[in-house]
């Protein structure tokens, strides 16, 4: 935990994080309308929902993470940001509660992650958004590489996961179908030096008119 806290705490790691969860934010933050109440689903420290409130202040993002890490006390002052410990697969909200919810590379992790998809359906009012970032591949060899991948970015973390749920575009797409997410759009970006692939899907809990 200690060698964990000197990491974040690095220059190198705070400008490579701000630079990453920058581009994220921007990527999904025209999904979520003003003045809307956002689930964050496994926000870890946070880094992406700071982000988003940076670009529109009417937003009030909670986060859930079974984890609570060093900088959640810090950074939740405001009004804006909130956090719930909590288990993402039996979330402590009512139903269609929030106007957006979103996962940033954190479903992979999920132990059940159908169960969690689930659970964002449940808490997100009908027709709002449900936005899910995950790495993706195409070969067996791609998959192979984000899990190496993911090994070494999480090793040093505190409770670090050992569920490696990567899919593939068509894996995830199925899923959402037999959830009844309804795809509205995707994109596709490469990360890494354009070595992986990164999905972004959004979609909503009933066919919008």
């Amino acid at each position: 935990m200690k060698f964990y806290d000197w990491i974040i705490a690095t220059k190198a790691y705070k400008k490579a994080i701000e630079d990453k969860t920058k581009r994220k934010a921007i990527s999904i933050q025209p999904q979520i309308l003003p003045n809307s109440r956002v689930l964050d689903v496994g926000c870890g420290n946070f880094y992406v929902g700071r982000e988003l409130i940076a670009l529109d202040q009417s937003l009030q993002v909670t986060g859930l993470d079974r984890v609570r890490f060093p900088e959640i006390d810090r950074v939740c002052h405001n009004g804006h940001l909130m956090f719930k410990l909590g288990d993402a697969e039996h979330m402590p909200f009512e139903q269609d509660y929030f106007d957006a919810s979103y996962s940033i590379t954190a479903l992979h992790h999920m132990k059940e992650v159908h169960r969690v998809l689930q659970e964002m359906k449940r808490v997100t009012r009908p027709n709002g958004r449900i936005i899910v970032l995950e790495d993706g591949y195409v070969t067996r060899m791609g998959k192979f590489a984000l899990c190496l991948n993911d090994i070494v970015h999480n090793f040093f973390k505190p409770n670090p996961s050992l569920f490696f749920h990567f899919r593939d575009y068509d894996g995830w797409t199925t899923l959402f179908k037999k959830l009844g997410l309804n795809l509205v759009s995707s994109n596709l970006s490469r990360i890494h030096g354009g070595r992986m692939l990164q999905y972004q899907f959004n979609l909503a809990s009933e066919r919008e008119n």
